[in-house]
């Protein structure tokens, strides 16, 4: 059982999900707009058939530009969305940018407030390996993806160091199993 559900997870994680909603198509929509408007207008005019023809034409061509202006906006939405190394490495930026400035703060900080900056520290370094796990997942080069299983689990345990300070043992587990898959997943196991 416990085989099935990692095999099922790998495949998972392999396989490149769809993060938009369906397409649409504007055309058919429109065009049945357009045949109901030129019916309309081809009883006042008293010819049915020749309201129909300009409704559909005018269906089809609205349709048309609606399709192909929705196309290239998903396009670019795509592209913006595309999950590449510089992508992850500009995250990383941000977030030791971030940290720097936490860093300048701690000599104002009281004592007691000083042991937090540890745990920022540590979860800061989680989140910049974990940018690079998403952009290897990308390109999947097999070295990177050893060192990147071996920073995953160094920083497992300095996760777990400052976790047991503050909270309870029990709820690691769910974490300490996802950080081992992903290590096994990225030593290709």
């Amino acid at each position: 059982m416990k085989n099935e559900i990692m095999l099922k997870t790998k495949r998972l994680l392999l396989t490149p999900m769809p993060m938009e909603k369906p397409k649409t198509s504007w055309m058919t929509v429109y065009m049945c707009f357009g045949i109901s408007i030129g019916m309309a207008l081809g009883s006042l005019m008293g010819n049915i058939s020749v309201g129909m023809c300009y409704g559909v034409a005018a269906g089809v061509l609205l349709g048309t530009a609606m399709d192909a202006s929705e196309k290239k906006r998903r396009a670019e939405i795509l592209e913006e969305r595309k999950y590449t190394k510089e992508r992850a490495e500009k995250a990383n930026t941000e977030v030791k940018k971030a940290l720097e400035e936490i860093y300048a703060c701690t000599p104002y900080m009281s004592a007691g407030r000083k042991a937090v900056v540890q745990l920022f520290a540590v979860t800061g370094e989680g989140i910049c390996i974990w940018n690079e796990i998403g952009a290897w997942l990308m390109d999947r080069s097999e070295e990177e993806g050893r060192k990147l299983a071996e920073r995953l689990e160094n920083w497992l345990e300095h996760y777990r160091r400052e976790w047991r300070e503050i909270s309870k043992e029990s709820s690691l587990a769910v974490l300490s199993s996802m950080v081992v898959r992903y290590a096994d997943l990225l030593r290709r196991r």
